[in-house]
């Protein structure tokens, strides 16, 4: 992405979690992992609970970086997982000040039978859940 120079925000929902990771200059900088127990993503109360815990776990990871010296506010928000939907997406901007993507796949060394199912790609990235579900513990 052009954000991927600065500070960017990746999260990961799963039935009944979310996982987040902050990258600066391509380098993971915190991890983190949001417990969504009983919160229904398809409802609008329950992306609207979502959104604000997620908000105030970035804002309280953001302030220890803030005091190891990293002071730049986040470039871009990456959504992926399940259910991610513009719902979700417009819900999560509310609160953030920048809007939530998914995840761009390059297709570039693909084969053109591959590059036509983009969503179907999206299955294969490398899961961040459980990467910073077994970091953050």
């Amino acid at each position: 992405t052009p954000a991927a120079a600065g500070l960017v925000i990746l999260v990961d929902l799963a039935p009944g979690s979310a996982s987040v990771a902050l990258v600066f200059n391509r380098r993971l900088v915190a991890v983190a992992c949001l417990p969504l127990v009983g919160v229904d993503l398809s409802q609008a109360a329950g992306r609207e609970t979502c959104a604000v815990e997620l908000k105030t776990l970035i804002s309280l990871r953001l302030a220890t970086l803030f005091s190891h010296g990293l002071t730049l506010p986040p470039a871009a928000l990456v959504v992926a997982g399940h259910p991610v939907d513009d719902y979700l997406l417009a819900d999560f901007h509310r609160f953030f000040s920048m809007p939530g993507t998914t995840p761009a796949v390059n297709t570039g060394f693909l084969r053109d039978h591959l590059r036509l199912d983009p969503v179907r790609l999206r299955r294969f990235l490398v899961p961040l859940g459980l990467t910073a579900n077994s970091l953050a513990q």
